[in-house]
């Protein structure tokens, strides 16, 4: 998770979302993850999306929050996203 985390802290294009994405694959073949079936992923986007403006309220991520606010979507958004429903419920 550590490659997945790095990856994901230094997405700001659509190259850096590839390479995540591409690692996020790679994890998936060999780990285990929380939300393994294409349902319980969705899900967990779902779950994520609802929930995330209260994730980066807590982390303090004021930029984050505006372009949420403004209905504003980025490469690294798309990236906490993409990360985030691999676990979340």
């Amino acid at each position: 998770m550590n490659k997945i985390n790095n990856q994901m802290k230094n997405v700001n294009t659509k190259e850096d979302f590839l390479k995540l994405l591409a690692i996020l694959i790679d994890d998936l073949k060999s780990n285990d993850w929380d939300n393994n079936t294409l349902e319980s992923y969705l899900s967990g986007v779902e779950g994520w999306v609802d929930d995330m403006d209260g994730y980066f309220a807590n982390i303090k991520d004021d930029k984050t929050l505006e372009k949420l606010n403004n209905n504003e979507l980025d490469w690294k958004i798309l990236a906490h996203i993409f990360v985030a429903s691999t676990v979340y419920e």
